[in-house]
């Protein structure tokens, strides 16, 4: 780009691939933004570029596409050149949010009462659909790539409506529903609706799955493992020591073990067990195998325990009870070490070995 508003924009754009086709893209932003980048993004600026009558829908989605264009590039302007401190990105992005989401309902709302009236309670109120921002939105941290998840709720009907990213999905090679564009898992509804009936009863005794050796499988490897130890190889050792266990048992509580959401626990906790044994390649960059990390010749830390335990936060309810968020969203891996005893069973220590403890937190 030939000319700048302000040198300073050309570290930006040098830092910023986005911003730099936005920008040759769009190239009357320019000026626009030149009179305003050095102050924070405000609510003044977001309406007053849609304080005007739009023709038809297109025109606008034209513009809120358009101001969503510019409050980007003001956005990225401010943070690549050192203005703008994360607590005002988010800010910025959240009241982004909100303005265009408040106008639009406004605007179907008064499109639609045109055509069919006022929506009425059952005492004769005007009654308005109400919006609730999930996650980030709600929180008011909104960043650059964050989905804007939405709860819309109905209090006269008594019906809830879960709104939120949508995009088409595939199979994967190993059978797993996917977006085709974020490659991420699908939510399947039935798996909510597993996760709401046996709420109740889940919470005396949790949601659980293991997969256990079997008494047999541990007394064979018990045999082979001094020999395992002397090879010094920890890769060797882990093959050795699948041989040697053979298939194990797989056991499931809380949720029905024909369901579609026992399989997926089932399923991320065997291929986590595999990633970190080196049977499967890890998908993350980054991510070594749990061996890599364990000293050749060593014994100690060869029965290392993994799990998976939800990471989210405290469920929070509005002061009505008629919208609930989930706050967070993820998954953190637990581990411990286990050791045989005399008998040929499996107990569990209490502690991580060192090594196991920073793969689970890398995981």
């Amino acid at each position: 780009m030939d000319t700048l508003p302000d040198p300073r924009w050309q570290a930006a754009l040098a830092h910023s691939r986005y911003l730099s086709n936005l920008l040759q893209a769009h190239p009357a932003l320019l000026p626009e933004l030149a009179t305003s980048w050095l102050q924070p993004l405000d609510e003044a600026l977001l309406t007053a570029a849609l304080a005007q009558d739009f023709a038809d829908d297109e025109a606008l989605k034209s513009a809120l596409r358009r101001l969503r264009q510019r409050a980007m590039a003001h956005i990225a302007l401010r943070d690549l050149c050192g203005l703008a401190p994360l607590a005002e990105v988010v800010e910025s992005m959240t009241l982004l949010a909100d303005v265009t989401t408040n106008f639009a309902l406004a605007h179907y709302h008064r499109q639609l009462a045109a055509s069919y009236g006022e929506p009425l309670d059952s005492q004769g109120r005007p009654q308005r659909l109400m919006v609730i921002g999930m996650g980030k939105l709600g929180g008011r941290a909104l960043n650059v790539s964050s989905d804007v998840d939405y709860i819309f709720v109905y209090p006269e009907q008594k019906d809830i409506v879960l709104v939120g990213p949508a995009e088409g999905w595939r199979v994967d090679a190993k059978g797993n529903v996917i977006g085709l564009t974020t490659g991420r898992p699908v939510m399947l509804l039935d798996d909510l609706l597993v996760s709401l009936r046996t709420a109740k009863a889940a919470a005396q005794g949790g949601i659980t799955c293991s997969i256990d050796p079997t008494p047999e499988g541990l007394a064979r490897m018990n045999e082979v493992l001094p020999a395992l130890s002397r090879n010094g190889d920890p890769q060797a050792m882990a093959d050795g020591i699948e041989r040697a266990l053979g298939l194990q048992q797989i056991s499931v509580a809380g949720v029905p073990d024909t369901s579609h959401f026992a399989r997926v626990l089932v399923a991320a906790d065997y291929r986590m067990k595999r990633i970190a044994m080196n049977f499967e390649p890890s998908p993350v960059r980054g991510l070594v195998n749990y061996l890599q990390m364990v000293k050749p010749g060593s014994r100690a830390g060869m029965m290392p325990r993994f799990w998976l335990e939800p990471n989210y936060e405290a469920l929070w309810r509005d002061a009505d009870g008629m919208a609930f968020e989930l706050r967070g969203c993820g998954v953190k891996a637990m581990t411990e070490e286990d050791f045989i005893v005399a008998s040929g069973h499996v107990q569990h220590s209490g502690k991580a070995s060192a090594a196991a403890q920073r793969w689970a937190d890398m995981m």
